[in-house]
């Protein structure tokens, strides 16, 4: 006995090939780009990658729910889950390493290894090298401070701290 089962997903609407968006826009994965109106450029892969962008452009995020909140902010590179979820205006920001720049939403900011600047909400123009299992941070921050922090008082933070703040 054969049996035909109905299925929901049938009523959801195939999404757009690879590349098929309009202005140069490519997006994969569940609600990628989902709110886009005239944004232009961007590249999305992961679940929610800047699944809340409207109008911003030259985007690239790629991970599960990175550049999340993003609206109108523009020329972010994103390369893991989670990293600038809280980015929705700021503008040359980049981010590789889970949760970095994680509260970021300011800009020209470059934030390298797991929770670099997680905790950054308001400064600019800063270059963070953090790795989660190292000794040492460095911060580097306007004009060419260079700050050296132990793991163990600054770790959760990540570089939050440069030797001006």
């Amino acid at each position: 006995m054969v049996r035909a089962f109905a299925s929901s997903a049938s009523t959801i609407p195939p999404p757009p090939p690879d590349g098929g968006y309009p202005n140069g826009n490519t997006a994969e994965g569940d609600a990628a780009l989902f709110s886009l109106t005239t944004g232009v450029n961007n590249l999305a892969v992961g679940l929610n990658a800047l699944s809340s962008n409207t109008t911003g452009g030259f985007n690239t995020s790629t991970g599960a729910d990175a550049l999340l909140s993003n609206t109108i902010g523009t020329n972010n590179t994103v390369y893991r889950a989670e990293d600038m979820i809280s980015n929705q205006i700021g503008w040359n920001n980049t981010a590789y390493g889970a949760y970095t720049l994680l509260n970021s939403t300011v800009s020209d900011n470059t934030a390298l290894g797991s929770f670099a600047l997680r905790e950054n909400r308001t400064g600019t123009l800063n270059t963070c090298a953090f790795s989660g299992g190292g000794r040492r941070i460095r911060a580097l921050g306007l004009p060419s401070d260079v700050a050296i922090i132990p793991r163990a008082r600054y770790a959760s933070k990540g570089c939050a701290r440069t030797s001006a703040g």
